[in-house]
């Protein structure tokens, strides 16, 4: 005869642990004070009917076995409520930084009763913070009189209204998870319903949602349309930026889990539809459109946070065409992607090709480019379809390979809408690593377009004032000699967001020094001349292709430095920085090679 399991030891531990004595008070919602009374099953046999196998074999539990409920519909009744519940989760100190405490993580991931025990014995204590980190983050049922104690029982009829928790017997079921996520309290789908998922499960933060956010170009005014919101978490993100969002989901549940997000929160500049692609927002424009849609490249047609039903990546392709129409001028489309590469054909020129007529200047970002084999394995497992499932695994190989696909690309896409002509099409070569920052720096660079463009004849250009970068660093490179070091070479780098590098000389760096926003380009250049043999009135021609070029990559920026740029503010208060506007070391000074502010 074996014992216990251990997820079957730790629910006993739990109903052992959190019971109330005999004496104590009965609560407002026991079955002792309630007309109709649901005796729930004891903890171990919920946990029995729900053990599932995961595909590495490892024990797991569809549910955990202690609350793993579906969330019906979840709603705030009145304003008071959404302040309550708010509240009780604020007086709690349910707070990023404190549940990373408690935990070690702000968002557990539970898969194995060996998580489950973990998790239960970090949370095993008796205040506020522990009991609703084990009904919401947990998804753990919890004893009525214990999460009284945690929010009150007004606080508790608050709960039960939304739908956010049921009743069952003297036990209290949670019907979402509630996450905290850049200070937001975001409410997903529970653990069960993860492990078990339908067709319109909501997803939460997910990595191509959080490259979204980290690429956002934020305004301060204007409107903006959420296209496909899933949970809501980038109408959150951008609520305190824009006077109205529009947030759209083809996926009912979707709107729902949104809105209650919301309110949640206490935006009230949020607006919520449920309908396809643009169809709620026809004859409406905006500032910015903000898209993490079903982008993956696949035959299967089953879940709607994943899949659309569109062969390859027309979904993507429909999007790019429908977009322009609901923008403002100098407005924004930004969206994640995924674009398929044929043998055939060369991929940027495929995707260029896109965005003819449009109206548009456009960024294309590619964040990663996998084989079919190696993007099966790391999408076909999403929604409890395990990547070692054989018969997945062939099925869609067989597609990729039917539709002659030799490679995907992961990435995102920046749409600018621009009245004329010659809108430009830039496609990176390389993996862009997600980095935050990014969003500042496409607004920058789509403001380095339009200087290009204004500055066009070379006569123009150098009458401007250019200044350096403060995000600009050198690496420089030493050889040793028979005396000491020798100068081997430089490379120019601009760090964070959207980061570059290039080899770099003397000459071009001697140029940087000097650029910094008092002067204009052809004066600093006949100044650089005198520093150079051959004649000096050929040095402003000779130079001007290659300012473009440190332009266009973010190195120079136009104009002299603003007194209210958070860059050249903090460029100031950088010393490292301005040992590179005021002079460059010599190797001969170091016994290594020297790196400026790296």
């Amino acid at each position: 005869m074996t014992g216990p399991s251990l997820a079957e030891d730790s629910a006993h531990q739990l109903e052992q642990d959190t019971c109330p004595p005999e004496s104590a008070a009965p609560s407002r919602w026991s079955s002792a004070n309630r007309e109709e009374t649901k005796t729930a099953p004891p903890a171990h046999s919920i946990e029995s009917a729900n053990r599932d196998t995961d595909p590495s074999g490892a024990e797991t539990f569809g549910g955990l076995g202690l609350a793993g409920i579906r969330a019906g519909t979840i709603d705030f009744r009145t304003l008071e409520d959404q302040v309550r519940v708010r509240e009780t989760l604020t007086a709690a100190g349910y707070t990023d930084h404190n549940l990373y405490k408690l935990l070690g993580q702000t968002r557990p991931s539970i898969r194995t009763a060996a998580d489950l025990s973990k998790f239960l014995t970090l949370t095993n204590g008796s205040t506020p913070l522990e009991t609703l980190a084990r009904l919401f983050l947990l998804n753990v049922a919890t004893p009525i009189l214990e999460a009284e104690r945690a929010v009150g029982p007004h606080g508790l009829d608050a709960w039960v209204r939304t739908g956010a928790v049921t009743i069952e017997g003297n036990m209290l079921l949670p019907a979402v998870r509630i996450l905290r996520y850049k200070g937001l309290f975001v409410a997903v789908e529970t653990v069960a319903a993860s492990r078990s998922r339908q067709a319109d499960f909501v997803v939460g933060n997910t990595t191509s949602s959080e490259i979204l956010t980290r690429h956002m170009i934020r305004h301060t005014k204007g409107r903006m349309l959420d296209l496909g919101t899933g949970c809501g978490i980038q109408s959150l993100l951008a609520a305190p930026f824009y006077e109205r969002i529009h947030a759209t989901d083809v996926n009912p549940r979707a709107v729902m889990f949104a809105r209650f997000n919301a309110k949640l929160n206490g935006f009230t500049n949020i607006s919520f539809d449920q309908g396809n692609l643009f169809e709620p927002v026809r004859g409406m424009s905006f500032d910015l459109i903000a898209s993490n849609p079903p982008i993956v490249i696949s035959p299967d047609n089953h879940y709607l946070y994943r899949d659309n039903g569109l062969p390859c990546d027309t979904f993507i392709q429909r999007i790019i065409r429908g977009a322009p129409e609901h923008l403002e001028e100098g407005g924004f489309c930004q969206l994640t992607c995924c674009w398929a590469h044929f043998g055939h054909q060369d991929d940027k020129e495929r995707v260029s090709r896109w965005f003819d007529g449009t109206g548009c200047d456009v960024r294309v970002l590619r964040h990663l480019t996998q084989t079919p084999a190696d993007y099966t394995r790391s999408c076909c497992g999403q929604g409890g379809e395990p990547a070692r499932h054989a018969d997945s695994y062939r099925r869609w190989l067989a597609y990729f390979e039917r539709e002659k696909i030799e490679a995907i690309s992961t990435g995102s896409i920046i749409m600018r809408r621009r009245d004329g002509k010659n809108h430009p099409v830039r496609i990176s070569d390389g993996h862009l690593k997600p980095a935050s920052g990014v969003g500042h720096d496409l607004l920058q660079e789509f403001e380095a377009r339009d200087f290009l463009v204004q500055t066009r004849e070379d006569a123009t250009l150098l009458k401007a004032q250019l200044r350096l970068s403060p995000r600009v660093r050198v690496e420089q490179q030493c050889e040793p000699t028979g005396s000491g070091w020798r100068h081997a070479r430089s490379r120019l780098t601009r760090i964070g967001g959207l980061s570059r590098s290039f080899k770099s000389d003397a000459t071009i760096l001697n140029l940087l020094r000097r650029c910094d926003g008092s002067r204009r380009l052809g004066d600093t250049l006949l100044e650089l001349a005198k520093t150079l043999p051959g004649d000096s009135r050929s040095v402003p021609g000779k130079y001007v292709r290659a300012v473009r070029t440190l332009i266009e990559n973010g190195m120079l920026l136009p104009g002299p430095p603003s007194l209210t740029s958070r860059e050249d503010n903090r460029a100031i208060s950088n010393p490292k920085t301005m040992l590179l506007m005021r002079g460059l070391p010599s190797c001969g000074k170091s016994h290594r090679a020297r790196r400026l502010a790296g």
